[in-house]
């Protein structure tokens, strides 16, 4: 028999929730169930950020774009049975731009990631997005994350910030995690914050080769006689041992040597070159 009923509305791609807290912290198997209840025929649960935080996203969407999901999700596990999986050790930034990702081809800074973090920046999400795409398999989304790193690297790396580099290297040495004022936008606090996220980088991927990393050393080798003079790149050659260490192991085949040569007189960390 014909139905003359309006078929239900699919729920949309994606779905982001907040679950309540206990008083004690921590979520209620309750809360939870009541979560797991609603959602659509075809959806799944990403539960991430602690507990507190829920994505729902259509399975079949997820499962194409990943081989990990594929596997949770279809394969003989509580999560495929359960239609829910819990993302532990992830930043929930870094979270929630693959989620977006997946449904939109894009991610970007939204408003809840600048009002808990006002330091973050573009090249930070960058670098957290490709940390989950590896962790997680989605190659599209570790592409991504590259290109539009290395297009935004490039454009800081190709201004004049030596213009204003007397000026910034003049005042007290800031940390290598330390970002510039959120308000600096001169050619030497975007050097700065690239320099930053170079830290996130080394700081959150294994050693040896990986994608990422060569994309840094490669940005960087063209503009060392620039970079030599920043104090900050001086002090993360010295005290990111890794990152010293697989620079000068790319310039070694390149035919060119990097030696840190300690501490020059107003306290900044001397680099030398060599053939």
């Amino acid at each position: 028999m014909l139905s003359l009923r309006t078929p239900s509305p699919a729920p949309p791609p994606i779905r982001f929730y907040t679950l309540p807290k206990t008083t004690f912290g921590g979520v209620t198997k309750k809360v939870m169930k009541e979560m797991l209840d609603t959602l659509g025929p075809n959806e799944v649960a990403i539960v991430f950020a602690r507990g507190y935080q829920v994505a729902k996203i259509d399975k079949t969407l997820l499962c194409r774009q990943s081989p990990f999901f594929h596997a949770a999700f279809t394969g003989n596990f509580r999560e495929a049975e359960d239609r829910c999986i819990r993302l532990k050790h992830d930043y929930p930034g870094a979270i929630k731009a693959m989620m977006h990702f997946l449904v939109t081809g894009y991610y970007g800074l939204d408003a809840d990631l600048v009002r808990q973090n006002g330091f973050l920046t573009m090249l930070d999400l960058h670098i957290h997005a490709y940390v989950v795409a590896d962790k997680y398999r989605i190659p599209d989304l570790a592409e991504y994350a590259i290109n539009e790193y290395r297009k935004a690297v490039a454009d800081i790396l190709a201004q004049d910030f030596g213009s204003d580099m007397a000026g910034a290297n003049a005042k007290p040495e800031r940390s290598l995690v330390e970002s510039p004022h959120f308000a600096d936008w001169r050619p030497s606090a975007e050097v700065d914050r690239f320099l930053n996220s170079v830290v996130l980088l080394w700081k959150n991927t294994p050693d040896g080769i990986d994608e990422m990393r060569y994309t840094v050393l490669e940005l960087i080798k063209p503009c060392l006689a620039k970079l030599a003079r920043v104090r900050m790149f001086g002090a993360l050659l010295a005290e990111l041992e890794e990152f010293g260490m697989d620079l000068e192991r790319s310039l070694y085949e390149d035919g060119l040597e990097v030696v840190v040569c300690g501490m020059g007189a107003k306290g900044r960390h001397l680099v030398g070159f060599g053939v």
